[in-house]
């Protein structure tokens, strides 16, 4: 009788185990699986942000680099820093900036490098040695500006020059 008892305990700590033991332990084995890999994702998380972090500080080595590329290739292609550049470096060179109008803007960018191409058209009044410090002027800038067709004409003893020009930014 005392073994038909170990038996049947025996039997019934068996079906404890399945019915009670065996649920929880996959419910740990799946917590368990989902903290590692939560664990590996904020590991990820921490290698890119350190790489993130020794990316800032090789930038910022090259920040004055980074400023001349902005100001060369603003975020607009007519933003009002160009507009003024124009009219004082026109103004500095003996010219008189009579319009500035924009012909067509491409809006398409390259698809390499993600660079807009604009044109203008400058109407200016002044003489030739003029002129030709004003494109001296241009040429230097640190602006992506470029010179595509000049038009002269004289009027009233001056010269009348119009200017297109092809004017990059990103």
């Amino acid at each position: 009788m005392k073994r038909f008892a170990i038996i049947i305990l025996i039997f019934l700590s068996f079906l404890f185990s399945v019915y009670f033991l065996f649920p929880k332990y996959s419910e740990y084995k799946l917590l368990r699986g989902k903290v590692f890999e939560e664990e590996s994702l904020i590991q990820e998380r921490e290698a890119y942000s350190l790489y993130l972090e020794d990316t800032l500080k090789t930038l910022e080595k090259y920040e004055e680099a980074v400023e001349k590329i902005n100001s060369a290739l603003p975020d607009t292609a007519l933003p009002a820093s160009l507009l003024s550049y124009l009219q004082k470096k026109s103004s500095e060179s003996g010219l008189i900036l009579k319009a500035l109008n924009q012909v067509k803007s491409s809006g398409a960018e390259t698809a390499e490098t993600g660079i807009k191409e604009s044109h203008f058209s400058l109407s200016l009044t002044g003489s030739l040695p003029s002129l030709e410090s004003f494109l001296k002027t241009l040429e230097k800038s640190s602006r992506m500006i470029e010179v595509e067709d000049i038009s002269l004409g004289q009027s009233q003893g001056l010269l009348g020059i119009d200017l297109f020009l092809k004017v990059y930014s990103y």
